[in-house]
């Protein structure tokens, strides 16, 4: 189990994506959950990205800024170019958080 940084709801880990910071300090999106480094995880809730970047979770998760690219692309909602897809609305099975449970 792992717990989204944004809305803290726990998930399985496959159910979350994880971003990680490299120990060479890149961040990138960690597609296989298996990169070393620093990893935080998010819901792949399209509103779950937006409270992440307004309340610097993410940053203060990996302990680093997060890439221009990176930050632009979740802004504005450009995630396709990322290599994952967010969904509009949380699953409707959730433990905890803020997505109504």
């Amino acid at each position: 189990m792992r717990t989204c940084v944004a809305c803290r709801t726990r998930r399985d880990k496959a159910a979350l994506v994880r971003v990680v910071r490299r120990p060479d300090g890149r961040v990138e999106l960690d597609r296989s959950g298996t990169l070393e480094g620093r990893g935080a995880y998010l819901c792949p809730d399209g509103d779950c990205w937006g409270v992440a970047l307004k309340r610097s979770a993410l940053q203060r998760a990996l302990r680093t800024s997060l890439p221009i690219a990176l930050r632009t692309g979740l802004e504005h909602g450009n995630v396709a170019d990322l290599g994952i897809t967010l969904a509009r609305r949380a699953p409707a099975v959730i433990t905890g958080g803020t997505h109504g449970t």
